[in-house]
Parts: C-alpha cells; structure tokens; sequence
C-alpha cells in the first residue's frame, strides 16, 4: 500500500490530470486482482 501512495504522489508530481491518475489507478487495481485470482500472489 505505502508503494502505491508514493507512486501516486509521484504521479501527482508530474501534473498528471486526475483521470489520468485515476486511470493508472484503476489498471494497477485490475492488474492485482487478476493476479489474485489466478493465485499468482
């Protein structure tokens, strides 16, 4: 979790429109769950 707020403030950083880091959010979230279910975490 503490990796992803500082990605995310990183993002922040470089003046990224918020659906964008919304977006970069959302396939990181998607990415994991994949990876749960296909118990590869």
């Amino acid at each position: 979790r503490s990796h992803v707020l500082a990605w995310r403030a990183q993002l922040e950083l470089r003046a990224l429109s918020g659906a964008t880091i919304r977006r970069k959010l959302a396939a990181l979230a998607s990415l994991f769950d994949y990876l749960l279910n296909n118990n590869a975490l």
